[in-house]
């Protein structure tokens, strides 16, 4: 809970003032390393842009299974649950804070059955169907990445850090791959200027 809070907390004042904490991160440099590093910091804003339109992709998807759902089983309030489901765009913890009152309040006004079968098939689509096939997929196609790269990341992030991990591989990815991919970059300009010469 304090990670959340935390994350929360120094999210939002990044978004409000990060320009200026970026300024003053780079006070202490040469201008050759402030050079390197705003090329670096726009790789990484455009991975992480990508990661972030990802996670809405794929929340619009479960939002839109889960309306299709909820229509079909004739539960009250169907498209206020299904637009719930953006709560997904924060992963993990906005799968169950999404679904969860959902399925509270479905209970006690359609009764258990219908919020018994409404998680089932909320479990089975975004634990097997989901979390397998398609957020491996739309996140590979973001941020450049093969599925199984992506998979392979969420286990090694949930493995060393549990829930809170698996928040941050992706970004962490993304944010590695940009670093690597300016240095190759870097590196092959170099190359090809030497051979100019």
């Amino acid at each position: 809970v304090i990670y959340v809070v935390l994350t929360v907390i120094l999210s939002f004042y990044m978004l409000v003032d990060g320009d200026r904490a970026w300024k003053l991160f780079l006070v202490p440099f040469s201008d050759k390393i402030k050079t390197h590093m705003g090329y670096i910091k726009a790789k990484i804003d455009i991975s992480l842009h990508a990661y972030i339109v990802g996670q809405f992709e794929i929340a619009s998807l479960t939002s839109l299974v889960m309306l299709v759902t909820y229509l079909i089983l004739g539960v009250p309030y169907a498209l206020l649950f299904a637009f719930a489901q953006m709560l997904e765009i924060i992963p993990v913890i906005g799968t169950w804070a999404a679904i969860v009152p959902c399925i509270s309040i479905i209970f006690f006004t359609s009764g258990a059955s219908k919020a018994f079968l409404v998680l089932a098939i909320y479990l089975i689509y975004s634990q097997f169907i989901r979390d397998n096939f398609i957020a491996p997929k739309v996140m590979g196609n973001a941020l450049g990445f093969h599925p199984l790269a992506i998979i392979l990341a969420i286990i090694i992030g949930a493995t060393l850090k549990g829930a809170f991990g698996v928040i941050f591989a992706l970004p962490i990815l993304a944010m590695a791959a940009a670093i690597v991919d300016y240095f190759v970059e870097l590196r092959r300009l170099k190359v090809q200027a030497s051979r100019g010469n």
